[in-house]
């Protein structure tokens, strides 16, 4: 065992003649390496992870107000052909409208509150979903029944027509 110097040994063996055999004996301070960008510290792979998973959600949800956007202009569109192919016939046009409202509101109301309506039952369900009362007016009318009887004394319906502006609201109001 080597006896340990105290602190004035210490001092006595560092004189200025053997000062440069202590300074060789040091090493230079070396600073540790600069943090590397990769692999990223484990909460930054939380904070990408979480924005991922919104982008993926909002895409979802992007995704599926679309798909139901094009869907509307279709059935938007499909009473618009309706109405210009059947320019000559109003029962026609009224069966078109009738079978396109039909339509829609057994894809989007439970089947069962839907399928049995007919005549002022129809108008109800029709104003109650949506129509805000449209439905319940004398040209509404028609398209309970209009479907059933004689009107070739009507003038046929047009893009300007009352019955196909109530149509267009309510099925934008329940297609969205």
């Amino acid at each position: 065992m080597t006896p340990s110097l105290s602190a004035p040994a210490a001092m006595q063996a560092a004189t200025p003649n053997n000062l440069p055999k202590a300074l060789d004996k040091l090493r230079d301070i070396y600073m540790p390496p600069e943090p590397s960008m990769w692999p990223p510290a484990p909460g930054w792979w939380i904070v990408f992870g979480l924005f991922l998973i919104t982008l993926l959600i909002l895409g979802f949800y992007l995704w599926k107000k679309r798909k139901e956007r094009l869907w509307q202009e279709k059935v938007l569109a499909e009473v618009d052909k309706v109405i210009t192919e059947h320019s000559d016939n109003y029962s026609l046009q009224l069966a078109g409208l009738s079978e396109i409202l039909r339509r829609t509101a057994l894809q989007q109301f439970p089947r069962e509150d839907v399928a049995t309506l007919h005549g002022k039952d129809w108008l109800d369900f029709l104003n109650q979903t949506g129509g805000n009362g449209e439905f319940s007016k004398q040209y509404a009318e028609a398209l309970a029944d209009g479907v059933y009887r004689s009107l070739e004394n009507e003038t046929p319906l047009n893009q300007d027509s009352p019955l196909v502006k109530a149509v267009h609201r309510w099925l934008r109001r329940n297609l969205s």
